[in-house]
């Protein structure tokens, strides 16, 4: 028993007794679902070429020709910058010219263009400037300023990549492991995150051990998927510091250690990371790794499922239905739980508040339930309503990223 509270998906906490419910109906659909793979990460433009370009301007700093410029960049005067950059980069500086496509692409110093960034782009890409090619593979990633082409974002990703840029390496293990522009290929998906990892990518640390966790692409090693999580855990991501609290809770990989578990979790939940808020939780409620406190139990189970984690809103329904004898409470919170995966579970916890409660609670409870989600995603998602006496709607529940 004590194992089993210690687990993800154990949520009957507060001492609370299960029951069973039947079925009414709440959904919530997103308007625009990204699913991403907990190990990998989908192309951030904003983020890839930002970094590009800051990888860019702490190489400038060495370049004495370049010095000036750079540092008008640095102080915002970008006309200054592009004025003095761009002649160079005509001159065929492949320096230059990358951050000559950098500024058109961000609109520093010159009117936004795209086309004209990857002009530039591409100038100082075929010349093997290194940044220059990462981002050309970005822009044919993403559409922007070339027609997409998954493939030549490869074929640049790669070019960067074997002179051994992380970020490259880390994008080009991204399109062999979702088959973007190139052949589905575990293997070799796993093979350049090992080489973005070893260079200290803490995403790619993270990705690398689950890649060994789960066997995908290499043999499976929990031992070898607790040293990568360690590594990336100890660089402060929150998915590695809940993956290595899981690890010491269970065992796996590790002889297990409830006090590091909490350690870790508690790393995670303070970064907000709500799977390692609703883990911390079930620590302070038995007592595991750490004194036993129901009010700090009750504290981080709210803190997981304010962030919509379907086990935490589970666990408040039953709370709100036991203890608090409030239907209307209890009704909402086992139907977010429904909608953030808690699947039949939640559904038929949910059923059984229903039939107790009059059409007024239940208008109510809708009514607070789309409050909620309006307050917590801005109104990206769209809430499917039917009263407990009408047919359920065919929606699927919300997505979310373990990581």
């Amino acid at each position: 028993m004590l194992f089993a509270a210690r687990v993800r998906f154990a949520t009957e906490s507060f001492s609370l007794i299960d029951h069973q419910p039947g079925r009414s109906s709440i959904c919530l659909k997103p308007s625009n679902t990204v699913m991403i793979s907990p190990e990998f990460l989908q192309i951030n433009k904003d983020v890839a070429m930002k970094s590009f370009f800051t990888l860019i301007f702490l190489f400038v700093v060495a370049v004495p020709v370049l010095a000036e410029w750079g540092a008008a960049y640095d102080s915002g005067d970008y006309e200054t910058a592009m004025t003095e950059a761009k002649p160079l980069a005509e001159g065929g500086d492949d320096l230059a010219q990358a951050v000559v496509g950098a500024m058109y692409l961000f609109g520093n110093g010159v009117p936004q263009d795209h086309s004209k960034a990857v002009y530039w782009t591409t100038k100082a890409a075929e010349q093997g400037n290194v940044r220059a090619q990462f981002s050309l593979g970005v822009h044919y990633a993403n559409g922007e300023g070339v027609p997409q082409d998954h493939s030549k974002a490869v074929f640049w990703y790669a070019k960067a990549a074997e002179q051994g840029l992380e970020s490259a390496q880390q994008q080009l293990a991204i399109s062999y492991n979702q088959g973007k522009g190139v052949p589905q290929d575990h293997s070799k998906s796993a093979y350049w995150t090992a080489k973005a990892a070893e260079q200290g990518n803490t995403y790619a640390q993270y990705a690398l051990a689950e890649i060994y966790k789960r066997g995908q692409g290499v043999p499976q090693d929990h031992s070898k998927a607790v040293y990568w999580h360690t590594k990336a855990a100890e660089q402060g991501h929150a998915g590695a510091q809940f993956s290595l609290g899981a690890s010491y809770s269970n065992g796996e990989g590790v002889p297990r250690d409830d006090a590091k578990a909490v350690h870790w979790y508690t790393k995670a939940a303070k970064q907000g990371h709500a799977s390692a808020q609703f883990n911390l939780s079930l620590s302070y409620e038995t007592g595991l790794g750490v004194p036993k406190d129901r009010s700090k139990a009750f504290s981080w189970n709210f803190e997981a499922a304010q962030q919509g984690d379907a086990s935490a809103h589970i666990k408040l329904g039953s709370f709100n239905y036991r203890i608090m004898q409030d239907k209307v409470e209890a009704f909402k919170h086992y139907s977010l739980g429904e909608a953030f995966g808690g699947g039949d579970k939640a559904a038929e916890k949910r059923e059984l508040v229903a039939k107790e409660m009059t059409d007024a609670q239940l208008i109510k409870a809708h009514e607070l339930t789309t409050e909620w989600y309006e307050e917590y995603n801005a109104g990206d998602f769209k809430v499917c309503l039917q009263f407990h006496f009408f047919r359920r709607p065919s929606c699927n529940p919300v997505q979310t990223d373990p990581g």
